[in-house]
């Protein structure tokens, strides 16, 4: 649960810059994807005999990420950042829930842009950053995990 809760704080904070300068800071990038690698060396040391089904609930976790930097890289509305994030936290979560948390995310974020549309607060050419509704998706993912309410 440790990890989660740290993972929790390192969305937030890349959440608030993104907020702020519109990007994600490439050394932060780089310190989550050290220490997603370091999880995933503790998790197979645990349990090494296990070690098939860990990595393909990795596999499965990482798609979400895939796709958005897929995405990305096609010439999409969605920065980079938002991508490697996903793989990270299909890392963390694990397979289904990461589909889960990419699925909140993406609910929460299409609420915020009807919202914007309906205030006249945006056009069709308005963007915003997506990371802070990911670690929204993820903290809401964490509290409906430890509540036992599972959708």
């Amino acid at each position: 649960m440790l990890v989660k809760i740290c993972f929790m704080g390192y969305l937030i904070i890349l959440s608030i810059y993104d907020v702020k300068y519109k990007k994600i800071p490439s050394k932060l990038l780089v310190l989550g994807g050290l220490s997603a690698a370091m999880w995933m060396f503790f998790r197979l040391w645990e349990d090494l005999d296990h070690w098939k089904e860990l990595s393909a609930d990795w596999g499965f976790g990482i798609m979400p990420g895939v796709f958005v930097l897929l995405i990305a890289f096609l010439g999409g509305k969605i920065g980079e950042g938002d991508g490697y994030i996903l793989i990270l936290t299909g890392i963390i979560t694990g397979g289904g829930k990461a589909i889960v948390v990419f699925a909140i995310s993406l609910i929460l974020a299409a609420v915020f842009s009807i919202w914007l549309i309906l205030v006249h607060k945006a056009g069709r050419s308005y963007s915003f950053p997506y990371l802070p509704f990911i670690a929204a998706a993820y903290v809401l993912w964490l509290f409906i995990e430890r509540t036992g309410k599972y959708i």
